[in-house]
């Protein structure tokens, strides 16, 4: 009798223990889906903080075209009405010589 006693000693430990160790690993279930959960919504609250710095990025790019290309355009702007004073100035320039040479030949006469 007192193997039978031992032996249902040890089942009803073994018992407790697996019970233990059931109870343990659905804790562990547990952790591992809120710890999962956690992931994934940080995982997701990055990928919008990075696809608005992507945006953001996107937008200064486009700003920074438009300011080249306006910058250009004034460049272009610029050259040419320099280049069309430059010309009036040498026609000035031209006319000043000519009446000059005018002068000095009504001079000499």
């Amino acid at each position: 009798m007192t193997k039978i006693s031992q032996l249902e000693t040890e089942k009803v430990e073994l018992n407790a223990r697996e019970k233990s160790f059931e109870e343990e690993i659905a804790k562990l279930k547990k952790d591992k889906l809120a710890f999962e959960d956690e992931l994934r919504l940080e995982m997701a609250s990055e990928k919008e903080a990075f696809q608005a710095k992507i945006e953001e990025l996107k937008n200064k790019l486009i700003q920074s075209e438009e300011q080249s290309k306006e910058v250009e355009r004034n460049s272009f702007l610029a050259k040419s009405e320099f280049d069309k004073e430059k010309a009036l100035l040498a026609q000035k320039v031209s006319f000043y010589e000519k009446s000059l040479e005018e002068a000095t030949k009504r001079e000499k006469v």
